[in-house]
């Protein structure tokens, strides 16, 4: 791993850079940093704190595989994402992520900083301390459809409850700050979303929304969320074959949004006439 370091911090200096033999040397690393306990070494080696370096590289092909191996070093591995992060990491890539103006660092940049908060809590914390609900909802109005959907992915994990993660308190104020943002109108537009995952993950992130409806329905409602569900949901039935079975999981979901919606609603008709 060193060696391949070193090689790519020689290679940073020539101009104009040598992109081919750039990206296979951290191809080689990339398949060295898959195996958990080589991931923790990059770190011991001292090369993990040369690669948070890279993502400040003048050139955007070191910036977005640096990225890609912080992203795979810290997956579900405590150790290197607490080393990760203490060594400045998110803060970098979600730097990156705002501000880089190469979409592909910006999608590696997102990676990364999903890798260096999912399942780990202090990095958590890190993030939606400094706004990172905010940046993620930034991600969702993004106009490249893999930006959009890893965004989309985050907020669906910062909304799931789970007591071994975080509290439902914690939740209620990631909610709030997603509406302060004003998100609902977009989320209701990518409901149909052409790509798959996306128009999935969406419903998914209203429902969990819907979780806190004094703070979420009113919004989502004013962003018409109502039609926006039945209509597709009239698509979709509207389907034969092949086409409907590979759309049955949409359906559910819009099914479910669709119930869900209904009873805050009926609800919130009694409560009104007591």
């Amino acid at each position: 791993m060193t060696q391949i370091v070193d090689q790519l911090d020689e290679l940073r200096k020539s101009q104009p850079l040598d992109q081919d033999s750039v990206e296979a040397l951290f191809e080689e690393l990339q398949d060295i940093v898959e195996q958990i306990d080589q991931a923790f070494n990059l770190h011991k080696t001292g090369n993990l704190v040369r690669m948070i370096q890279m993502l400040r590289d003048e050139n955007s092909v070191i910036r977005c595989h640096a990225a890609e191996i912080i992203a795979t070093c810290s997956q579900n591995n405590p150790k290197v994402q607490a080393v990760a992060i203490e060594l400045g990491a998110l803060a970098y890539v979600t730097h990156l992520f705002v501000h880089d103006e190469d979409l592909n660092v910006k999608v590696k940049a997102l990676l990364a900083i999903s890798c260096l908060v999912r399942n780990f809590t202090p990095g958590e914390s890190n993030f939606a301390s400094g706004d990172g609900v905010f940046v993620a909802c930034h991600g969702a109005r993004q106009s490249d459809a893999r930006i959009r959907t890893k965004s989309i992915f985050l907020l669906n994990y910062l909304l799931t409850q789970d007591t071994h993660l975080r509290e439902d308190a914690v939740i209620d104020v990631y909610v709030a700050k997603m509406q302060e943002i004003a998100i609902s109108q977009q989320l209701v537009s990518l409901i149909g979303d052409e790509h798959v995952d996306l128009a999935e993950g969406v419903l998914q992130v209203i429902l969990k929304l819907l979780a806190y409806p004094g703070r979420s329905l009113a919004p989502l409602t004013e962003a018409g969320l109502g039609p926006a569900t039945e209509q597709r949901l009239l698509h979709l039935n509207s389907l034969e074959g092949e086409a409907k079975a590979d759309a049955l999981t949409e359906i559910d979901l819009l099914t479910e949004l669709a119930k869900r919606v209904n009873q805050i609603e009926k609800m919130k008709g009694q409560y009104e006439q007591m």
